[in-house]
């Protein structure tokens, strides 16, 4: 054989071997890169979420609920055991009353503190906690409870308390839900999302809230479990989910749908003054006398809310 074949066989072989190295290398490069999987959901969560040690991974039933507003007028056996206060009802469902000598309330006092004190002049007092409070106007903001778990947010299950300069109340503004025997609910328990679904479902999905990496997020207290209006009826009554709030770093309070796991947030401004509008419209509909100096000072004190935006969630 000639020196050129076997020379130009050499080539043949080598160039085949380079293709065949060649081959090789990328291939285990995709190997390489297969092993380097994308971080689970999960692994994402907890590398930029701080506190999801402390929350409930425990499967649990509720029910959606339907109820209505009370009709104070048709209570008056119990708002007549109530003394030292002068009373109006306004359109049925809304109770305003100033108190006839203040009532103190510590500033350090304890949210359970400030409920047992309310819940001396406040018909159904009990049935109350606090979220709350306008540093503007000394207010205190408190929601109606269903069972143990707060009504979010409606102007139907609501109690106001206005404190004076030396923080004692002065005046409050209530309405009120229905009772509802919740054992009589309990057919229609669905699964609902644990706590640590629900901060996971807010921090992949809610529009607003920072997830690229660059601030760790901290969930700043235990979900809360409540209700938030699903749907009003025609007939008046109104259809409650239960929904967790969800908040991080001192930022907005997140909603989260239990059952469906929609996100919504609550403009908590813009409650107060919708709800506040509508009773301050209901005593410019209700004749008031003049010496009924206790409602116009009660409608003048919502007025003076109605003017600031400070108001703060619960901590």
């Amino acid at each position: 054989m000639q020196w050129g074949q076997i020379k130009t066989l050499f080539i043949l072989c080598f160039l085949i071997l380079d293709i065949f190295l060649v081959r090789q290398y990328f291939l285990n490069q995709d190997e390489d890169l297969g092993t380097l999987q994308t971080p689970t959901n999960e692994e994402l969560l907890e590398a930029n979420v701080e506190g999801l040690d402390k929350l409930d991974k425990e499967i649990r039933k509720e029910s959606i609920i339907t109820t209505k507003q009370v009709d104070f007028t048709t209570r008056d056996t119990e708002l007549e055991g109530l003394t030292n206060q002068s009373l109006t009802i306004l359109e049925d469902n809304t109770l305003v009353s100033a108190l006839d000598t203040p009532v103190p309330i510590k500033k350090e006092a304890t949210d359970e503190e400030i409920k047992q004190i309310v819940t001396g002049f406040v018909p159904y007092g009990e049935q109350y906690t606090l979220w709350g409070k306008n540093e503007a106007t000394n207010t205190l903001i408190l929601f109606q409870l269903k069972g143990d778990k707060p009504i979010f947010y409606n102007e139907g299950g609501l109690l106001l308390v206005f404190l004076n300069e030396k923080n004692e109340a002065m005046y409050y503004m209530q309405t009120m839900l229905e009772e509802i025997d919740l054992e009589d609910q309990a057919e229609l328990e669905k699964e609902i999302m644990t706590p640590y679904q629900a901060v996971s479902q807010v921090y992949f999905n809610a529009d607003n809230l920072l997830t690229d990496g660059s601030e760790i997020l901290e969930v700043m207290e235990k979900p809360t479990l409540g209700y938030l209006t699903l749907a009003p009826l025609s007939d008046g009554e109104q259809v409650f989910a239960p929904t967790w709030k969800i908040n991080f770093n001192d930022s907005n309070n997140y909603f989260i749908n239990a059952i469906e796991g929609l996100i919504l947030t609550k403009d908590e401004n813009f409650f107060i003054k919708e709800t506040l509008n509508g009773v301050v419209a209901s005593m410019t509909n209700k004749p008031i006398k003049e010496e009924n100096e206790a409602l116009n000072t009660i409608k003048q004190k919502l007025l003076q809310v109605l003017d600031t935006t400070n108001w703060s969630g619960e901590e």
